[in-house]
């Protein structure tokens, strides 16, 4: 079976920093209060999120085929991220339009820019179980919509990765394995997921995105890096 590797996702820095910048005031790095505080906004804004965005989508759900495209058809996982970046004032990167199955390779740069990527790539996202626990809510309308898949890092092998994954055939894989905001070269890739994409004949896309780990500097008062 042929396998082929499809070009990366990329265009200019400015254009994706601009897109994934939320259009409100960044707050710059302070003494102890306010990291204090920024901590405790970082922490609001994840429950009233988790809490909020997945009973909007709920509702949003029986109106969506009057929306615009590409809204229409998509999951409730999907809207719960859109109404994510609307809740951050963040413009929506263009949903990559690629057919049949896709594994996406994406960075990971912040605490929250996994909700760029599900609106972006459209695909079923492998998290570890503390990333689920943490989100709470939106976990569950990941597993509602059927596009989530938690693994036990460490212990979770890549053939129970393969099967797991057999009925996905968009998958949204960070090979790093882990955030890295203040990295300048990404870290050894973990080959597990993209040994399967190789074995089952699914096309690569890697999706390198600039300007996700200011999401994290704007919810959690600190200097921002360059993405």
């Amino acid at each position: 079976m042929p396998r082929s590797s499809m070009g990366p996702a990329l265009s200019t820095e400015e254009e994706l920093a601009s897109s994934c910048r939320p259009s409100r005031h960044e707050p710059q790095a302070g003494g102890l209060v306010p990291k204090l505080l920024g901590h405790l906004l970082f922490c609001y804004t994840c429950v009233m999120s988790t809490l909020l965005c997945p009973l909007l989508a709920l509702v949003i759900r029986p109106v969506a085929p009057l929306l615009p495209r590409p809204i229409r058809g998509a999951s409730l996982f999907r809207l719960v991220a859109l109404l994510w970046h609307w809740s951050l004032g963040i413009q929506p990167l263009p949903p990559l339009d690629d057919a049949g199955g896709v594994t996406y390779l994406c960075n990971h740069r912040s605490m929250a820019d996994c909700y760029v990527d599900i609106w972006q790539c459209d695909a079923t996202v492998v998290i570890r179980q503390l990333a689920a626990a943490v989100s709470l809510l939106g976990t569950v309308a990941g597993m509602v919509s059927g596009r989530l898949l938690i693994i036990n890092r460490g212990k979770t092998n890549r053939t129970q990765l393969a099967a797991m994954s057999a009925k996905h055939p968009r998958l949204l894989l960070y090979p790093e394995g882990t955030r890295r905001p203040q990295a300048t070269t990404p870290a050894p890739l973990r080959p597990g997921g993209l040994k399967n994409a190789y074995e089952a004949g699914h096309p690569v896309r890697i999706v390198m995105t600039a300007g996700k780990v200011r999401l994290s500097c704007y919810l959690v008062i600190t200097p921002c890096a360059s993405s």
